[in-house]
């Protein structure tokens, strides 16, 4: 029996939970300010939320390179960063789709905007699942 190796194992998981909740918190940051947007956009207020479409896009493009990097310490686990960046995939969608919606805000009775607005809403109900997973899984394992 081989303590040192158990002992690196170990805190290989536990470093590999610890860099999952950041960018998972860096996901859920910005799936909020998606929140926010949709907000703005419910008030008519396309520049506001253009503002916090775009520094959620930031948070979810830099959250997704570093999610990437983690298949390589994930070991039997790598099926939960591939949920974190599925994750970060639909939160992406939603914010090309809220984009859209703002072209449109002027009127929201227009199937332009319904049909985008209704699929960022979706995507961003994708996305926060897939991060509340991911919570689950690394709050289960600390």
């Amino acid at each position: 029996f081989d303590h040192k190796n158990e002992f690196f194992s170990a805190e290989k998981l536990k470093k590999f939970l610890g860099d999952l909740v950041i960018y998972k918190d860096m996901g859920q940051k910005g799936a909020d300010q998606l929140e926010n947007a949709v907000s703005e956009i419910n008030q008519k207020r396309d520049v506001t939320a253009l503002i916090y479409v775009s520094q959620a896009r930031i948070l979810f493009d830099e959250a997704r390179v570093k999610a990437q990097t983690l298949f390589a310490s994930a070991g039997e686990h790598s099926f939960r960063v591939d949920e974190l960046v599925g994750g970060l995939d639909a939160l992406i969608e939603s914010t090309k789709n809220l984009r859209s919606s703002v072209a449109f805000i002027d009127d929201q009775s227009s199937s332009d905007f319904t049909n985008n607005f209704n699929k960022a809403k979706s995507s961003l109900a994708t996305g926060k699942d897939a991060l509340a997973s991911v919570a689950r899984f690394a709050n289960s394992n600390q």
